[in-house]
Parts: structure tokens; C-alpha cells; sequence
């Protein structure tokens, strides 16, 4: 944990700072304050899971709030890319058409003979490089 972090206050909620006209073109400019923790004592995530084995303490984070910082992360990718709002929970529906699109189509073989005979290894040894994951486990143990 760091002994110092630097947080930054604004004047006014930023809501209030989007809506004026002034403050979504300019950049506002946060009161930077320093928060000595030197002395705060936060234990480390594997700690706080064998505290909670052993002693019944909660943990720092468990699988609801795991879930839930997931599906955030989700929705603020489905989001982005579909430039929509969106609430949460997402439709998963959705978001797992939007994961296929994303999904590279398997090579043909004709695909795979032109990637293995157009690429070679570093060094100009001419050697193809391997495209998949047996030929690297080929590679390596050689």
C-alpha cells in the first residue's frame, strides 16, 4: 500500500460541472490534496481470505462484489461499443452477441499454409513461425 495518495477535490459535484456549458469544453481543475495512509494497516487480499477461513472475518472483497464489479466492467464495454446507455444488469443475451462479434472465424487450411509460409522467425533463419499452440509447445521443448 502506498504511504501517500492524492485525491482530488473538485469545487461543485460534477454533474453540476458537465451541465454548465463552460465546464464540457474547458478541463476543471481538481484541488489536489494529499492523504497520508503511512500508518494504515490494510491487509493484503490472500490475508484477508485466510483471515475469513480462519477466524470467520469478511473479506476485503467476495463473490457478490466480484459479480458486481464484473458486470459493471460489462456494462461499460457493451456501452462503449454500442454507444448506448445501458442499465444493470445487462442483457446477457446481448452482450454475448456482441462477444461473437468479436470472435475470430477459425482459419481455413489454405489460410493457415499462407500465415506458415509467409511468416518466419526472428534471426532470418527462415524457419516458419509457429501459428498454433502445439507447434510453440513444439518449439519450445526443442
Amino acid at each position: 500500500m502506498p504511504d501517500t495518495f492524492r485525491l482530488g477535490l473538485y469545487d461543485r459535484p460534477v454533474h453540476d460541472i458537465i451541465a454548465d456549458a463552460a465546464g464540457a469544453t474547458g478541463q476543471p481543475q481538481p484541488d489536489w490534496r494529499d492523504i497520508d495512509c503511512a500508518d494504515a494497516k490494510s491487509p493484503s487480499l490472500p490475508d484477508s481470505f485466510v483471515a475469513a477461513c480462519l477466524d470467520g472475518d469478511s473479506p476485503i472483497t467476495d463473490g457478490a462484489s466480484a459479480r458486481n464489479t464484473i458486470e459493471l466492467i460489462n456494462a461499460i464495454i457493451l456501452s462503449g461499443v454500442r454507444k448506448k446507455v445501458l442499465a444493470c444488469p445487462i442483457d446477457r443475451d446481448e452482450y454475448d452477441e456482441l462477444l461473437n462479434e468479436f470472435e475470430p472465424s477459425p482459419p481455413t487450411s489454405g489460410d493457415t499454409e499462407k500465415i506458415e509460409t509467409s511468416l518466419t522467425s526472428p534471426g532470418g533463419t527462415g524457419q516458419p513461425v509457429p501459428t498454433t499452440p502445439e507447434l510453440w509447445a513444439h518449439q519450445l521443448a526443442e
